[in-house]
């Protein structure tokens, strides 16, 4: 058959109303029982992105741009007038286009790759059209796991880095932090490298989890993977050499028997001198 042009459109929700209190006619006395009516609207701008559908059942012969990756930016308005507050979210869409974010002199610019499509690249919280906090959110570039020799590849996000920043009523950054958090081939949490102000090494900290089949068998023979066996917070970035027992903050750590049932956990105290107690 000959090909058919198609349309798709797109309906978004422009405003939404929690009704409070019942309303008073004119000239009435307002008796409140209850919280006023609060409205939340939302604003899309940056325009819509479509894209075609892939994947293992899809004929690239038959397919159109059909898959909606939505708007670039929407920007949420709680309440009105003075009383409202505002945040604006910008989006991954994987689309292929460059996406910017943070304040001049430390901004960051990521690729919008296909597996980021739907998570937050900047998060902005507004007072009027003045930013007071921004969130810039950059995964790791995808590892394949699976490739059917086709085109179609199955991937996973190896790592994802935050940065924060505070502003002044001028709208200028006054504090910067970082946090880092890497997975592992399960996309399990394995590290959380926590920079904390980025004007000072002071208040790093590093986070690290084992899990309890990497050393077990039978754990692994029965898929159970999301056993923790070990978690030890250091007083260190995880770029750093630790001093033992100077730089340890916390150390935990669990026994399981080999159906995955908790057996004991032990902690350790890095100032008693005494080693690991039964928690």
């Amino acid at each position: 058959t000959d090909p058919v042009v198609e349309y798709f459109h797109k309906y978004v929700v422009a405003s939404i109303v929690e009704s409070g209190a019942a309303p008073v006619s004119a000239g009435g006395t307002e008796l409140i029982t209850g919280s006023l009516a609060t409205v939340t609207s939302f604003d899309y701008t940056g325009g819509a992105a479509w894209a075609k559908p892939t994947g293992a059942l899809v004929k690239p012969a038959e397919v159109t741009y059909s898959d909606f990756r939505g708007f670039a930016t929407v920007t949420t308005t709680i309440g009105t007038g003075t009383e409202s507050s505002r945040a604006r979210v910008t989006y991954y869409r994987g689309i292929g286009t460059q996406l910017t974010g943070g304040p001049t002199g430390y901004q960051l610019t990521v690729t919008d790759r296909e597996p980021y499509q739907g998570q937050v690249f900047l998060s902005t919280t507004l007072n009027g059209s003045t930013p007071t906090s921004e969130v810039v959110t950059v995964p790791g570039e995808p590892v394949v796991v699976a490739d059917d020799g086709a085109g179609n590849k199955a991937t996973r996000i190896p790592s994802t880095s935050t940065y924060s920043f505070s502003y002044d009523a001028a709208g200028a950054p006054v504090h910067r932090t970082s946090q880092a958090k890497t997975f592992n081939q399960n996309a399990q949490l394995s590290t959380i490298n926590d920079l904390g102000d980025l004007t000072t090494a002071t208040d790093d900290t590093c986070t690290a989890l084992t899990y309890a089949h990497t050393t077990s068998p039978a754990l692994a023979a029965k898929n159970l993977v999301t056993l923790v066996a070990e978690t030890r917070v250091l007083a260190k970035s995880c770029a750093s050499t630790p001093v033992i027992p100077d730089d340890l903050i916390s150390q935990v750590q669990s026994t399981y028997d080999g159906s995955g049932r908790l057996l004991r956990t032990d902690r350790l105290d890095p100032t008693d001198g005494v080693g690991f107690i039964l928690g």
